[in-house]
């Protein structure tokens, strides 16, 4: 009876089609492509996309975290004296458009960046929406003024920082990309700045409108994205060569405004719950 089973179980594992190893994917050519509106000889738009140029690149074109990568890559392509690193889901009316002269004035001296708040326009969609509306407006503007001065250690946290194009195009990028490592890519961009003798300056004047995330989901997985970013930024080498380079108050207040917030919430958290509860 044995036999018989070892049998049937070798024919019917015969009969099983073995799964196929998947393929290796393919190396091809990949480039960066400058595109343009289309015009006729009399200079009219045609209403179609054409490539202007391309730039062949050495490799994949994404190799760690997308939006980081995108950034650098849109460098090549990018025209112009200053560069703004603006969100999709961000805009401005003509009021705050007509303030522009004035931001691109500040560039003076070292200064390479440049950076003002934002207004959420979902506060109205809902309770999460109104927590993380105000949250952001906290953070956004509050905090980054008293940052930017007297602390002197605002850094770029991405949208709609203004920067000085012809310095960021060779001096590093806007961000660095490297998978996991840097999944708050933006302040890298701002430390590599600061590394490099520039300056970063906050105005009040001028504001742009940004939609958030209205559900809780969403919500919860961009926190869970800016607590794991500050981890991982304890471990990288821009964070130790910029405290060894700066004074003792300005490193603290540094440590403070990045993962030092989330240590002094677990201890105000876990001293609540072993005195109170």
């Amino acid at each position: 009876r044995r036999r018989l089973k070892e049998e049937e179980e070798e024919g019917n594992d015969r009969q099983q089609p073995k799964k196929k190893k998947p393929k290796p994917p393919r190396r091809g050519t990949w480039f960066l492509a400058h595109r343009k509106a289309a015009r006729d000889a009399a200079g009219n738009a045609t209403g179609d996309i054409t490539v202007a140029h391309k730039i062949k690149l050495p490799g994949r074109a994404i190799l760690g975290e997308g939006k980081p990568e995108n950034q650098n890559l849109g460098l090549a392509v990018a025209t112009g004296l200053f560069l703004q690193t603006i969100d999709m889901n961000q805009d401005a009316h003509l009021a705050e458009a007509l303030k522009l002269r004035n931001v691109l004035a500040q560039f003076t001296g070292a200064t390479r960046l440049v950076g003002f708040p934002e207004q959420m326009i979902t506060d109205r969609s809902g309770s999460v929406a109104s927590f993380a509306a105000l949250s952001e407006q906290v953070f956004g503007t509050i905090v980054q003024r008293f940052m930017a001065k007297p602390l002197n250690v605002r850094f770029h946290y991405g949208h709609p920082d203004v920067w000085d194009l012809t310095w960021v195009r060779g001096q590093g990028g806007v961000a660095k990309a490297s998978k996991q490592l840097h999944l708050s890519e933006d302040i890298f961009g701002g430390m590599n700045l600061v590394l490099r003798g520039g300056r970063v300056k906050y105005l009040g004047f001028k504001m742009v409108g940004k939609a958030r995330e209205v559900s809780f989901d969403g919500t919860n997985q961009f926190n869970f994205k800016v607590s794991s970013g500050n981890g991982m930024q304890l471990i990288s080498r821009d964070f130790h060569r910029l405290a060894k380079h700066l004074d003792l108050l300005r490193m603290l207040s540094f440590f403070q405004s990045s993962a030092g917030i989330f240590f002094t919430e677990w201890m105000l958290f876990a001293s609540l719950s072993t005195f109170v509860v």
